[in-house]
């Protein structure tokens, strides 16, 4: 604005309006300096971002090699899947089982081994949910091995 143009609005402006102004610049000023720390932070995390990512190699590993998340299966070691076993157990009684008489061929004949809270719940699961269609329910809560070829 130049400088006419601002002495001739000064002529018709109150005190009031003066100091409504400078409460405005006042205002306007801590509002820049905030967006001013705001924009420094900014650029220090997506710094702190980059490194990390950069540290990243492929596939969640660092670049030493070692694995960022690295989770084991204790305890599992090389057994058979579940379903299997399950199968084996049905095919060797040659009867429909319940759930309750799977679980216990499984931990005693077979020494599956689990940390499940819940074992029984996975192999109703197991049975229930049969993705490879090799049990047929022969009753309320009781299975059997499905016929060969069909699912």
């Amino acid at each position: 604005m130049a400088k006419k143009e601002l002495l001739a609005l000064l002529q018709y402006a109150t005190v009031k309006d003066l100091k409504e102004l400078l409460a405005l610049k006042k205002e306007l000023v801590a509002l820049e300096k905030k967006q001013q720390e705001l924009l420094e932070q900014f650029t220090s995390v997506s710094k702190d971002l980059g490194s990390l990512q950069t540290s990243l190699g492929k596939h969640g590993r660092t670049k030493a090699g070692t694995r960022v998340k690295a989770r084991t299966r204790k305890g599992r070691g090389a057994q058979p899947p579940l379903s299997s076993l399950i199968a084996d157990i049905l095919k060797e009684k040659k009867r429909p089982l319940g759930v309750n008489e799977i679980c216990d061929a499984l931990l005693q004949e077979k020494k599956y081994k689990t940390r499940a809270k819940n074992f029984k719940a996975n192999v109703r699961i197991v049975l229930y949910k049969n993705d490879k269609g090799l049990f047929k329910k022969a009753g309320p809560g009781r299975f059997r091995l499905a016929p060969a070829g069909k699912k």
